[in-house]
């Protein structure tokens, strides 16, 4: 199931994703691209495998959206400005994303991959970040699986105690 996952949500990105934010104007954003490049920035990954997603032909955003706001398109675009590494994420989380170029690491990234994230694919990115994150999510249900069982002995002995101190008030 994890090949046809991959391969259903690679196929999904290949056709939907054209980036945002350096290509379009704001009120052209579609929310998958958005979204995609949330994943992106949030978890300083670049594409699903890595950057060469972006160099496959028959994807949307190698058709559509190679392009940047300094007039620059085509092959001088190598990824799109998600993958890029930011001194800061304020203006992505205050959606303010004009200011995405005052935040960027190396103000080329999109053209010269430098500071980029370029070799971290983000199926790989999440999978890590779930594994680390994941312990929690695991041990607080066993924590209070565990906290249950305990207060139900407890119950059981005090049900056992009371009912001895009972019998032995009226015999």
């Amino acid at each position: 199931w994890k090949d046809d996952y991959e391969k259903s949500i690679t196929s999904r990105f290949v056709s939907k994703y054209r980036g945002t934010f350096g290509a379009f104007a704001i009120s052209e954003f579609e929310e998958y691209s958005l979204k995609m490049d949330q994943l992106m920035i949030e978890l300083e990954c670049c594409g699903l495998q890595g950057s060469q997603d972006f160099s496959n032909t028959k994807s949307r955003w190698y058709q559509e959206g190679r392009k940047y706001s300094d007039g620059t398109t085509g092959d001088a675009i190598k990824i799109p400005p998600a993958c890029c590494k930011y001194t800061s994420k304020d203006f992505w989380r205050k959606a303010d994303y004009e200011k995405f170029q005052d935040n960027l690491k190396d103000k080329d990234c999109v053209k010269t991959t430098n500071e980029s994230n370029m070799n971290v694919g983000c199926l790989a990115a999440a999978k890590t970040k779930t594994q680390k994150t994941a312990l929690p999510f695991i041990a607080i249900p066993i924590i209070l699986f565990l906290l249950q069982i305990a207060t139900i002995g407890i119950s059981i002995f005090l049900i056992c105690r009371i009912q001895k101190w009972d019998n032995e008030l009226y015999y």
